[in-house]
C-alpha cells in the first residue's frame, strides 16, 4: 500500500513541476539587452602611419532576434582617466543590432597617435533605449585602450592559440620575441578554420604547425638563456597570468617576482 502512495505522490510532485514549468513566460522582445564581448579590450598602433585606423567592438544580443534593425546607444563615460578625447582621437560608428542577427559589430576609428603619445583610453558604456534595457553592468561598458607598444591580440581566435600553445600569460616582452621568432605574421595565425574564411586578414594554421612552434620556440629561448646567462628573456613588468583565454585584458594574475620567459613556457 505504501508503494502505491508513493508513487501517487511522485505523480503529483511531477505535475505540479511540469505546471510550473508551462508558468513561466518566453523571454520577451521588451527584456532584450547587449553586452560587449569583454569587459576590456586593446589595439595595437605599432607601426601605424595611416591618418585613421579601423578596429571594430563587438556586442552580443541577450534575448530574441527580431525582423527588423535595432539601434544600440552608445555613449563615452566621463572620467578623469579618460585620456582619450571623442571626435579627435576616435570616433565610434553607428551601432545596429541587423534584423535576424545576435551579433553587432561597431566601427570604431583610431586616429594616429599624436607625437609625444605612448598610449591613450577612453571607456564607452551602452545606454538603455526603446529597443534594449540596462545589461548586465561588468559588460555594459568596455575599457578601451590603444598603444604603439606591443598589445595582447584582440582577436580571440588568436589569442586562443597564444594560450594553448605557447604560454597561459602575457607580456610585452614575451610578444616581442614572438615576433623576433616568428615574424608580425604570428598576429594573424589561428586554428580557427571558421574564423579564417570568415575574415581574411587571419592565416589559419592547423595543429602540426602550433605542435611544431612551440618547440621552436622553446628552443630558441632555451638557446638564448644558455648563450646570456647573466641576462635570460625575461618577462616585462606587465606580465600577467589568466586562468583561461576568455579572461579579460587586464584580469590576471600579477606575480610577486617578474619570471623569466623560458619558466613559462608550455612544453609538451
Amino acid at each position: 500500500m505504501k508503494r502505491y502512495i508513493y508513487i501517487i505522490l511522485a505523480i503529483s510532485a511531477l505535475h505540479a513541476v511540469s505546471c510550473k514549468v508551462d508558468d513561466i513566460d518566453t523571454y520577451s522582445m521588451e527584456n532584450s539587452a547587449v553586452v560587449f564581448q569583454t569587459e576590456a579590450v586593446q589595439f595595437s598602433m605599432k607601426g601605424v602611419t595611416e591618418e585613421y585606423t579601423e578596429k571594430t567592438l563587438t556586442l552580443d544580443l541577450v534575448g530574441r532576434i527580431a525582423d527588423y534593425d535595432r539601434k544600440i546607444d552608445l555613449r563615452v563615460i566621463a572620467d578623469a582617466a579618460n585620456t582619450a578625447i571623442q571626435d579627435v582621437d576616435f570616433k565610434i560608428g553607428e551601432a545596429v543590432m541587423k534584423a535576424g542577427e545576435y551579433v553587432a559589430e561597431v566601427d570604431f576609428l583610431i586616429h594616429k597617435m599624436p607625437e609625444g603619445v605612448d598610449n591613450q583610453n577612453v571607456t564607452i558604456e551602452i545606454v538603455p533605449n526603446e529597443h534594449f534595457r540596462k545589461g548586465y553592468p561588468k559588460t555594459s561598458k568596455v575599457y578601451i585602450s590603444w598603444s604603439e607598444e606591443y598589445v595582447r591580440p584582440s582577436k580571440s581566435v588568436v589569442w586562443k592559440d597564444w594560450f594553448d600553445f605557447f604560454c597561459r600569460g602575457y607580456s610585452r616582452n614575451y610578444h616581442k620575441v614572438l615576433v623576433e621568432v616568428f615574424g608580425e605574421e604570428i598576429e594573424t595565425y589561428t586554428r580557427s578554420v571558421a574564423s579564417a574564411r570568415e575574415d581574411e586578414t587571419l592565416t589559419l594554421k592547423l595543429n602540426d604547425w602550433w605542435y611544431g612552434a612551440q618547440s621552436k620556440l622553446v628552443d630558441y629561448v632555451r638557446k638564448y638563456d644558455a648563450a646570456h646567462p647573466d641576462a635570460p628573456l625575461m618577462h616585462s613588468d606587465d606580465y600577467e597570468t589568466y586562468t583561461t583565454y576568455k579572461d579579460p585584458v587586464g584580469t590576471g594574475k600579477r606575480p610577486e617576482r617578474i619570471p623569466t620567459i623560458y619558466e613559462t613556457l608550455l612544453q609538451y
